[in-house]
Order: C-alpha cells, then structure tokens, then sequence
C-alpha cells in the first residue's frame, strides 16, 4: 500500500518542537511521508524542510497546494485561521487534521463538516480524546453500571498560573480575545466528557478576566480575553458537568478526572494524568460496598506511545495524526471527526454567550452517544 503524503501548514513552536520529530520516527515514516512544510515565516519553512528532510518548503498556502502532490494537510496555524486554512484544502481534494479549535465559529465549523462530507474526505478534529484507551475503559465502567448513574463530572483544571508564563515563544497571542483557555485547552476536557457521558444538551456559565497583565521573558504584556471561565454542562436526565478552564492554575492537585455516580466514582490517577499531557495512564473505581477496582492503561499498549514518541512530547498530537492516516489508508471514518469538532465549537459560542447574558443556552449540534460503537 502506498504510504501517505502529508504536507504541514504551519512551522510554529508546535510543529517544529514536537509534531516533526514525531513524523522522523520509523513507525510513522512506514505509512507516510512529510513531502511539504509551509509558513508565513520563510526561514521557518526553510529550517523545517531542511532539519527533517522535507523535499519541499513554501511560504504562501495556496502555492503550497497547488503545486504539491499529498492525500492529507495538517491544519496548525492560529486559531483564527483554522477554517480558512481547513476548508482551502477540503476545496482541494484533501484529506485535513486541524488543531483545536475546528473553526473560530459555528458557521465556518458547519462548512467544513458538510463540505468534507460532500466530497467523501476525512477530518480529524483535535483532541481525539476517544482514541486513548483509558477513556474506553472508563466509559464501559460507566455502561456497566459499576458506580451506578453518573449524576457529576470534574475534568481537570489546566494552564499557566500566574508567574511569568513558562513558554518557549512568545504566548501572549494565547491571552487575547481569538485565544483563551476554553478554546485551547477547554477541548481536551470537553471532548473527554463527550466521550464518557454522550453530547451536550445545553450550557450556563461564568466567565472573564482574573489577571489583567502577564509577564513573559522579562516583558509585561496585556491579557485582552478571558482567562477565566467556569462552565456547567447539562448532558440531560440531570447529568451534569463542570468544565473550568483558566490561565491560573497552580495547582498540580487539580489535575485529575471525577466522575461521581449513584453507586461510586471513578478517577484518574492525579499523578500520573500529566505524564503525557493529558492522557492518564491509570485510574481506580471507587464502588460502595466492594473493593476499588483498579484501571491501567501502560505506555506499551498504546501504538503511538512506543518507542520514542513520548520523549517528543504532546503524544496526543500525534495520536489524531496518526488517527487520520490510517483512516486514509484503511478507507474508515475518523472517531474525532468533524462532527466532534462542529459540537465544541458550538459548545464555545454557547458558553461564552451564557455568561454574557447570565442564562442557559441550548446547544443545536450533536453526536452520537458512544464513539465506539460500531
């Protein structure tokens, strides 16, 4: 079988830091090839191609599609820029992974479902948090029964606290107002409660600025957005959920998932959910009346967390990349597919609309319930 041509759109920290040193590794390189880089920032392009053995490097987008021959783009440029960029290469014929989130609103989210749909391509729409283990795990412990009926879920709280922001560029493009912790790191969460308790029906919520200047590299910058938001997710049947997310966190301790039922609760082992991001590696089910049950989920079981691929960080990047080039080379729909992305983007929009009206908001989009079933 042909291996799978990719070509990147966008040579920032990410990119260059964690995703290409993914893509060097022997197991990826056996099912695809990297045949293009692209950036606004020529030089970036340039060092890419050139430190990884990229045949080809581009400073325009539209170029870069025209003239390269490759079945799938990757999608990782600012927020801002995520549907323009996705649908562009929809429009070209190519298959396309984009960072989270999908689209800066809920129409432009809608246009790359319904036009990828249209033309038979796939999308994988970061974070694909149904695609660790764990998470399937934990959902056949909710299905079962074992605590009974789920009433309450806590993800964990994540981002910088407030010292000066520990961050290799400049980040202050993460505090403005097309930026914040819901859009950037709300998806993991979001996407995790999804996966383990089915679509949201509707939202309410709080949300602004709690810290109004930061520092970076000895430079004071301006935070412009919200770097506070605490939302609450009602999933229907009176199940709900927390999800807060800010750029002031401090406390490792508040790192864990919670799901609490009728029966007992479930949780990830606080220690270990960093050690690769935002994937935890074990959890125990805490059942009134019997003993905890314990949950595992080791490195070696998991295809791209072997080898080398933690010690290139943000594994759970990669994961959706590889997600999307099997699915291309097996003809399958994406489990994170444009769907999954559509809802978060509308869930954001929600959110932030509660909070300025002090009310719920119904959510339109859905998923389906279980993202593994068959």
């Amino acid at each position: 079988m042909a291996k799978v041509r990719v070509a990147i759109d966008g040579c920032g920290a990410l990119t260059r830091e964690t995703i290409l040193h993914h893509l060097d590794q022997p197991d990826f390189r056996d099912v695809a090839e990297v045949v293009a880089v692209c950036d606004i920032v020529p030089e970036r392009a340039k060092a890419a191609a050139e430190d990884h053995g990229v045949p080809a490097w581009f400073a325009d987008y539209e170029t870069m599609l025209e003239r390269v021959e490759c079945d799938a783009v990757l999608v990782i440029v600012p927020h801002a820029l995520h549907a323009e960029h996705a649908l562009r290469a929809i429009r070209a014929g190519r298959h396309v992974y984009v960072q989270k989130p999908m689209a800066p609103t809920v129409a432009e989210a809608r246009r790359i479902a319904e036009e990828s749909a249209a033309r038979g391509l796939k999308v994988v729409a970061a974070p694909g948090q149904a695609l660790w283990p764990m998470y399937r795990q934990i959902r056949r412990v909710i299905d079962e029964g074992e605590i009974g009926k789920p009433f309450l879920a806590v993800p964990p709280l994540m981002g910088w606290g407030n010292d000066d922001v520990g961050f290799p560029n400049n980040p202050s493009w993460f505090f403005s107002a097309e930026a914040g912790p819901l859009r950037d790191h709300g998806g993991y969460g979001f996407q995790t409660l999804v996966c383990l308790l089915g679509p949201v029906r509707r939202v309410a919520a709080f949300s602004g600025t709690c810290v109004d200047w930061r520092r970076w590299n000895g430079e004071r910058f301006e935070v412009t957005g919200h770097d506070n938001t605490a939302a609450l997710l009602d999933f229907g049947g009176n199940v709900f959920a927390t999800l807060p997310e800010a750029w002031c966190d401090t406390a490792p301790g508040s790192r864990f998932l919670r799901i609490h039922g009728l029966k007992g609760a479930v949780q990830t082992d606080p220690e270990t959910f960093n050690h690769l991001d935002i994937l935890p590696i074990g959890a125990t089910v805490h059942r009134i009346g019997k003993d905890p049950l314990r949950l595992e989920c080791p490195l070696e079981s998991v295809q791209f967390t072997r080898g080398r691929h933690p010690e290139c960080g943000h594994v759970h990047v990669y994961g959706d990349i590889l997600h999307l080039v099997e699915c291309i080379r097996d003809d399958r729909a994406p489990v994170a597919d444009a769907a999954r992305g559509l809802h978060f983007v509308e869930a954001v929009e929600a959110i932030f609309r509660a909070a300025a009206e002090g009310r719920t908001v119904e959510l339109e989009t859905s998923v389906p319930d279980d993202p593994w079933a068959d």
